[in-house]
């Protein structure tokens, strides 16, 4: 769960290209940091898609977003 704001823009996006091996299953966002980063939220969703993550849960987006892995990264 990635909650803290100072995470938000680009620092998240990195965050998602460092993950560790062996990948988590699951990644929710929520909290401040969905508050603080919702404009930058689609890097982030697109460096999680090349690792392997796909949105899941169906959380309502401005309260939490998830994500799964959902294939090997390419």
């Amino acid at each position: 769960m990635l909650s803290d704001p100072r995470l938000a823009g680009e620092p998240l996006a990195r965050l998602a290209g460092m993950l560790p091996q062996p990948l988590p299953a699951a990644i929710l966002i929520g909290g401040r940091l969905l508050e603080h980063g919702l404009p930058a939220l689609a890097a982030a969703e697109q460096a999680l898609a090349q690792r392997g993550y796909a949105p899941a849960f169906g959380f309502e987006p401005p309260v939490a977003r998830g994500f799964a892995l959902a294939a090997a990264p390419a």
